[in-house]
């Protein structure tokens, strides 16, 4: 019987074996924003099939994550305090699932949360860390995800820290709260906060971390969490990973698929199975991500929920990759200049590849213009 708690949960490599904190970001399919709560294993287990009938499982898609709503809500196990898994979604448990999947050479994932409550107010896992480590150990999970709603009034702090995210009611002026009721004075202390302490259990259970409230389809809240997560990427390399809900490759955010597979279409398929996109998010050798090196739009380092960065940059062992982002409603004519990319120099040639179309658009010397759709972003290898 393996014995392990939340803090030492195995954190699977998509690519390159079992590791404790791997230096590989996990590639997974979960199914919470194709099907709410409305699973089974049968679901489960086909979203797996799909993965491998596919191409994604070769392509570095390992894991199928179980998201939320995988357990009773009537309470645990008297004598145990353990989760109970809901008989009605798997009737073999979630460890006959794991069987099942781990023989399809796929890992599976479990998800929890470090309140008294999940987000779809199932039992969380505040103050039963170890109890539930234990579990699903037992049930053979390889990976988890933790989040953090339903923070219980014991666990909160007296004061609110910044949160430039619509989600929160403050008023910002370039990404910075202004004056607030809640918000904690200059020279709090947030190592004594009960924040920390629950951020510190959750840091020892993964490596990633959720950088914004929820993604949802709208135009404006993907371009609110592109900007957002912009200002954090300082903060990313190989052994941690912000995690922008669904806007990942560049920005080496975990790589999530949340759609129902059955129903993919041919060129999102492409999309996710993009060879070079891949490479640079799992690069083994540079760790931090693309980043923006000019606002455009917005004078560098402009907070704006509107208009983000519009040029990135990041390197890679295959070379540079250099993003061009188009958050207008008409097509634009934008400019990739080697002086202004980090890693590149002024002059060239550098040969260019187009990530989306794997054609090869010849030596450039200084710099390089491209007609970019509305809402669209052309992606280049520069070597």
């Amino acid at each position: 019987m393996k014995k392990t708690s939340i803090y030492d949960t195995k954190i699977y490599s998509p690519k390159h074996g079992i590791l404790i904190k791997s230096r590989s970001l996990e590639s997974k399919v979960k199914y919470i924003n194709a099907f709410i709560c409305d699973i089974n294993e049968g679901k489960i287990l086909t979203a797996a099939s799909k993965l491998v009938e596919l191409g994604l499982k070769d392509a570095g898609y390992k894991y199928v994550n179980v998201d939320d709503c995988s357990s009773i809500k009537e309470g645990r196990e008297k004598r145990t305090q353990r989760l109970l898994p809901d008989a009605s979604r798997c009737p073999n448990g979630i460890h006959g699932s794991a069987d099942k999947i781990h023989t399809m050479d796929l890992k599976i994932g479990i998800y929890s949360d470090a309140g008294t409550l999940t987000c779809g107010d199932y039992l969380g896992s505040l103050g039963f860390e170890d109890i539930d480590g234990e579990t699903w150990a037992e049930w053979d999970i390889d990976y988890l995800k933790y989040d953090s709603c339903n923070v219980p009034e014991n666990w909160t702090d007296t004061c609110d820290f910044c949160v430039p995210d619509s989600s929160y009611p403050y008023e910002l002026v370039n990404g910075t709260c202004l004056s607030y009721p809640g918000l904690c004075s200059e020279g709090y202390n947030y190592f004594k906060s009960d924040s920390y302490e629950r951020f510190r259990r959750m840091q020892e259970a993964n490596q990633t971390r959720r950088m914004s409230g929820d993604i949802y389809l709208q135009w404006h809240r993907i371009l609110e969490i592109l900007n957002e997560n912009s200002f954090y990427l300082n903060n990313v390399d190989l052994l941690g990973h912000s995690d922008a809900d669904m806007l990942e490759a560049a920005m080496k955010s975990p790589l999530l698929i949340g759609t129902d597979l059955s129903r993919i279409s041919t060129a999102d398929l492409a999309i996710l199975k993009n060879e070079h996109l891949l490479t640079f998010n799992q690069d083994p050798i540079f760790g931090a991500p693309a980043m923006p090196y000019k606002w455009g739009t917005n004078p560098d380092w402009t907070f704006n929920r509107s208009f983000p960065a519009e040029y990135w940059s990041g390197q890679s062992a295959h070379g540079t990759l250099v993003l061009m982002f188009n958050p207008y409603p008409v097509t634009v004519n934008q400019t990739m200049t080697w002086a202004e990319i980090p890693s590149l120099q002024e002059h060239g040639p550098y040969c260019v590849l187009d990530v989306w179309t794997n054609m090869n658009l010849g030596p450039v010397d200084e710099s390089m213009s491209v007609l970019i759709e509305s809402r669209d972003t052309g992606v280049y290898l520069v070597t």
